[in-house]
């Protein structure tokens, strides 16, 4: 009975090339995806949808919800990052790339001459951490590090200006420390040197889907089109005035 529940969940996710609709299951996490949907991500996709002609929507639910729906299969497409999944989910999956994520460690500068030194010197560290991350836990335990998991991102930055945590896993891409916290803490914090790791903001499509292959090419072409276009043009303006990252921009050329 479970089994045919989820079966229905799954063709209820499913896309239709045909009709030209598609969910996308995905989380909140601003300022990418926000509540009231206005994040950056949010505001690409609505933008995407109506510049290709699809009806494309974001569908979400808890973090950890939304990350092992589309690994178990119940989910057949996702919007996220990549440093989400393991190698063997991501062999099995048809990636359209939106941009790049570089992911880095946060830390408060009271603390800067016991925490700006090599990773491998600490000890008895406390580290903050999406819940759901793979590869941020890979990285938490290589280095030996106390995994604290939050379940947003305010919430971690309470948790570091408290002295819960020692550094909390972040990326700087939008200088989005400034959307969450007021001017006095920002004032606090700084990245440490070291680059946690590589990711990749995309839309998934596990290829086991109902026609996976011919979705993705269909997808991908439309997504090359719209980040080359006028009307996203408009959207990193708006976002980032005459600053657009390189994170972004190479995949507009």
């Amino acid at each position: 009975m479970i089994k045919k529940l989820f079966s229905i969940f799954a063709i209820l996710l499913s896309f239709s090339i045909s009709a030209n609709q598609i969910d996308l299951s995905s989380f909140n996490y601003p300022p990418f995806l926000q509540p009231d949907n206005q994040g950056f991500v949010d505001k690409l996709i609505k933008g995407f949808s109506k510049h290709s002609s699809l009806d494309i929507k974001v569908v979400k639910f808890p973090a950890k919800r939304s990350i092992n729906s589309y690994k178990n299969g119940t989910s057949f497409y996702h919007l996220g990052a990549d440093d989400n999944f393991s190698k063997e989910t991501l062999n099995n999956t048809y990636k359209i790339t939106l941009f790049d994520l570089n992911v880095r460690l946060l830390f408060l500068k009271k603390n800067e001459n016991h925490l700006h030194k090599d990773l491998e010197k600490l000890q008895n560290i406390k580290i903050g951490i999406l819940r759901g991350s793979l590869k941020e836990e890979e990285f938490a335990k290589k280095h030996g590090f106390e995994i604290t998991s939050y379940i947003d991102s305010e919430n971690a930055f309470n948790l570091l200006l408290r002295g819960r945590i020692d550094f909390i896993i972040f990326s700087p891409l939008f200088n989005s420390v400034k959307d969450i916290v007021d001017k006095k803490n920002f004032d606090k914090l700084a990245y440490h040197r070291k680059l946690v790791h590589h990711a990749e903001a995309a839309i998934f499509i596990n290829k086991t889907s109902p026609n996976a292959k011919e979705v993705y090419k269909t997808l991908n072409k439309k997504m090359t089109q719209f980040l080359k276009s006028k009307d996203y043009q408009k959207l990193l303006h708006e976002t980032f005035q005459s600053d657009t990252p390189e994170e972004i921009t190479k995949y507009t050329l």
